[in-house]
């Protein structure tokens, strides 16, 4: 659990950088465009018997 933890405090740090470098005006900016983009389809799941 420890490591998996460690992995993804690591695997975060350079969004989080990016993050702190950014305006929060940019932040909204990049929010409304994630928010209005649109969802991607996924074939649906095939069951196995």
């Amino acid at each position: 659990m420890l490591l998996r933890l460690a992995y993804l405090g690591v695997a975060n740090t350079p969004a989080m950088l990016r993050l702190m470098q950014m305006s929060d005006r940019e932040k909204n900016v990049e929010i409304l465009a994630l928010r209005h983009a649109p969802p991607q389809r996924r074939p649906p799941a095939t069951r196995s018997r």
